[in-house]
């Protein structure tokens, strides 16, 4: 540490800092404009300005290092005078747009202008021209207002790893402009509108809504994917005006994307559902909240009466809360009286979850994201992972650019990390798996595997050596497309470094071979020893908000809360003072054929619509028309709704309180910012509705009492403070202090070898489905929740295909021409947008639109062969 003294105060700093962070952690204020926590000094600003014992000259702080025994000065009438100038300087060519400019209220440099009293402008200069830039969907550019202080365009570079913006021409012609030269279109994170110390970037969804004296800010989470971020809902008038984050007191450190910062508006979209409705004559029509518990309550009694509790199933939600989840998978253990409780889970998460249980004993990512920045080496498999989560990738970034850590990405599609990367394996699609093995294979045959670890953490290990000696590697490139010499060398860039983190994507999981996959990845972590301390482990995407914490609650069919086997029941047995059946419930992926074959009779549906989440929609729609009894609970009227004997509005999250988990596992707290309709509870509340009709009372006053039972119920969540989960979060496991588990580590491991090879993916050809169709996760889009959001729309109103200019030409397909795609299974029509990033022979489509899902397309898979014709 470095002992240095800022106006007779003598502090303690670490040598990394600059005068400016040292005086700051100390809490003496100096004034700046371009500084910011999160990018590099920039030093343009010099308002920072200090004088050091022994230096001639003013030094900026915020560039100049801390140095043992320096004698700093923050305040003195040379300083005053110089910051009083240099603040006239910027303000020679700063229009006078307070009243109208959104920063007001909140613009550092008007608090500037406050603080050292400028009242006159002793300077005078002819003004140029500038320019407004009305022409970006989400963001306004006012140049008169910047004040070049450059925290744009290191936010962008730095943080974002874009480069959307930077500094154009020279001298006092200097501007920031859009890289591009045009128009800004780039991620649309609000990044440079959250930076700017002052009004040249504008929120558009924001301008002229309110003054920020105006606003109530209420700390919720992100509705999304499952980064988990902190944000803060901006009220006025009871309604969400736009959303920020804290950039000190998060785990996100304030950084959102277009979803997080722009996609609030589903919560007051129109199409919300309002009232509950029932069929009557084959019509959904309205009715009172009571009639349509009574209906539903009874239909599912007469049920259980003809068939037995095992005739109904449940499908639980990637969106709701902890509490809402728990209380749905305990209504139909205690209530109903079956297992038949899954979710969308068991067609991603849970193909990891269960190999990382089986193999390590801890059933979720092993770090959190910002551990990602300790890895040396980072390998990512599947897709692109900075569109699925794209605030979890940016510590990729920070740590292959600024730590040098090797950056192996592994997908059948170029991704932004692309730029980043040492190493990139382009795969045919659906040979991840074959890659995996080839990987394993090379670690075995260049003697990489670190045989200390495996000796005294792992079993199983000769087995699996014996199963891969079959592998040849190049099979593996014959399968794959990938050279063998590409293979051994992304092999030793993943073993050598003493810490490697795997990120396994949302795409790879979802395969029917995802759970092979990640046993693929497992052998690769304990053969390499990358498990069990800081930067080395496996991260699982996670596509919606609260998709661990649904794992978490036991929505699980053949597990309790806790991860738990239904037999271990003991504790909940007390718990709950019923009796729990422990024989395994259908899942989700057994649920359509139960459907089909008559096994389920009904079916309730919390916050999720099969149709759109499930493989193969065709199928699942027919099967849900199949059903004695129908019963959706939701935000919007779902394609599931549209078929519902009953349906339930239900609140959003910024209408209801409760705890999510994210990816990483940390669970944070949402507070209520708005009231819902009325007729429209949170889920937790229809729960407990419905049972009351059962004469099973759950008396629950509030989330925060369902919490309680959930830290009783729930080994890994017990000791969770919510002081603390509203603010950064803790993540699970809680020791005994209440702190987190940052990373997985357990002295006593003994993680156990998967002893299988992968039998090669035997290629479809198809002559008259020439194409292979991707489905794919859009960075503008998340599920079909941001559909319903302005935001997101702005930037992608509609579906598209993405498909390369050669076989566009090939097709007479030109930019934005409709047209249809169909398969074996069914046909979609959207626009298509020319890519050369897209191989040859492939074409994408994101699977966010209820107009034109994927899933149409497709069986058990969501890649398949499709043909491509051009609507006239």
């Amino acid at each position: 540490m470095i002992t240095l003294t800022i106006d007779g105060k003598v502090i303690t700093a670490r040598p990394e800092l600059t005068i400016l962070e040292a005086a700051l952690q100390a809490g003496i204020a100096i004034p700046h404009l371009c500084y910011h926590p999160k990018i590099r000094p920039i030093g343009s600003c010099r308002l920072c300005v200090v004088e050091i014992e022994g230096v001639t000259e003013p030094m900026a702080s915020c560039t100049t290092p801390v140095k043992e025994g320096i004698r700093v000065i923050t305040r003195s009438p040379l300083l005053d005078r110089l910051r009083k100038q240099a603040i006239q300087y910027i303000l020679l060519n700063h229009p006078l747009e307070c009243p109208v400019c959104d920063k007001a209220g909140e613009c550092q440099l008007q608090n500037l202008c406050h603080e050292f009293a400028i009242t006159e402008q002793p300077f005078a200069v002819e003004r140029p021209s500038f320019h407004i830039d009305y022409s970006s969907p989400l963001i306004e550019k006012h140049d008169a207002r910047c004040v070049m202080c450059g925290r744009c365009v290191s936010v962008c570079t730095e943080v974002q790893g874009v480069h959307a913006l930077d500094f154009m021409q020279n001298g006092y012609e200097a501007r920031i402009a859009p890289v591009s030269g045009t128009s800004l279109d780039c991620e649309f994170c609000g990044q440079c509108v959250a930076i700017c110390p002052v009004g040249a970037f504008i929120d558009k969804l924001f301008k002229y809504r309110a003054r920020v004296w105006e606003l109530t800010k209420v700390h919720s989470v992100c509705p999304y994917c499952g980064t988990g971020c902190a944000i803060e809902l901006n009220l006025r008038d009871k309604h969400i005006v736009r959303v920020t984050s804290d950039d000190t007191a998060t785990a996100n450190r304030g950084n959102l994307c277009i979803r997080g910062r722009f996609g609030f508006g589903f919560v007051h979209n129109r199409s919300r559902l309002k009232s509950p409705l029932i069929k009557r004559q084959g019509r959904l029509v309205s009715a009172t909240l009571h009639t349509v518990l009574d209906f539903a309550a009874d239909s599912f009694k007469t049920l259980i009466t003809a068939y037995g509790p095992d005739s109904i199933a449940g499908l639980g939600s990637p969106h709701a809360s902890n509490e809402d989840n728990y209380l749905f998978q305990k209504f139909f253990r205690t209530v109903l009286g079956t297992n038949n409780v899954d979710s969308v889970a068991r067609y991603s998460l849970l193909r990891g979850i269960i190999p990382l249980k089986h193999s390590i004993g801890f059933p979720a990512t092993t770090n959190s994201y910002r551990d990602i920045e300790e890895a040396q080496s980072i390998f990512i498999v599947g897709s692109d992972f900075s569109a699925e989560m794209p605030v979890a990738s940016l510590p990729i970034i920070r740590a292959a650019r600024d730590n040098d850590a090797r950056l192996i990405i592994a997908a059948p599609l170029n991704t932004k990390l692309d730029a980043f990367a040492t190493t990139r394996l382009r795969y045919r699609p659906q040979s991840e798996l074959m890659l995996l093995a080839g990987l394993v294979k090379a670690i075995l045959d260049c003697g990489l595997e670190n045989s200390s670890f495996i000796r005294h953490h792992t079993e199983n290990f000769d087995q699996m050596r014996a199963m891969f000696s079959s592998v040849e590697l190049e099979t593996v490139a014959a399968h794959t497309g990938i050279p063998v010499a590409l293979i051994e060398k992304a092999a030793r860039e993943i073993a050598r470094p003493a810490a490697g983190a795997v990120i396994c994507s949302d795409s790879l999981l979802r395969q029917v071979d995802g759970e092979q996959a990640v046993r693929a990845v497992c052998n690769i972590l304990l053969l390499t020893g990358h498990v069990g301390r800081a930067g080395s482990g496996c991260f699982l995407s996670t596509g919606r908000n609260n998709l661990q914490g649904l794992c978490d609650m036991g929505v699980t069919a053949d597990m309790l809360p806790g991860y738990r086997r239904l037999s271990d029941n003991n504790a909940l047995t007390n718990l709950w003072h019923k009796d729990i059946p422990v024989v395994p419930g259908l899942n989700a992926t057994e649920l359509i054929e139960a459907i089909e074959q008559g096994t389920i009779k009904g079916l309730y549906l919390m916050g999720c619509d099969p149709v759109m989440s499930f493989p193969d929609a065709q199928r699942t729609r027919a099967a849900l028309k199949k059903l004695d009894f129908l019963l959706v609970q939701d935000l919007f009227y779902t394609e599931a709704a549209q078929m519902a004997h009953a349906v339930l509005p239900a609140a959003s999250f910024a209408e209801k309180e409760g705890s999510v988990t994210s990816g990483d596992r940390r669970i944070q707290w949402m507070n209520r910012a708005l009231v819902p309709d009325s007729g429209v509870l949170p889920d937790w509340r229809i729960i407990q509705e419905l049972a009351r009709r059962f004469s099973e009372p759950m008396d629950y006053t509030s989330s925060w009492d369902i919490f309680h039972e959930i830290e009783a119920a729930v080994p890994q969540y017990r000791g969770a403070h919510l002081r603390v989960m509203q603010r950064h979060g803790v993540q699970w496991p809680i020791t005994d202090d209440g702190a987190g588990t940052v990373f997985f580590q357990n002295p006593d491991l003994r993680g156990r070898f998967f002893a299988e090879a992968p039998e090669p993916f035997q290629e479809e050809h198809d002559v008259e489905f020439p194409f292979v169709m991707l489905s794919n996760s859009s960075l503008y889009h998340c599920g079909t929740l941001s559909t319903y959001a302005e935001g997101p729309l702005a930037v992608r109103p509609a579906p598209w295909l993405e498909i390369h200019p050669h076989d566009a030409n090939r097709l007479s397909v030109q930019e934005n021409d409709m047209v249809s795609v169909r398969s074996r299974r069914g046909e979609i029509v959207c626009r298509a947008t020319l890519n050369s990033s897209v191989p040859e022979g492939i074409v994408c489509i994101p699977d966010h639109f209820r107009d034109a899902s994927p899933a149409t397309l497709t069986s058990s898979s969501p890649t398949c062969r499709v043909q491509i014709q051009k609507k006239t």
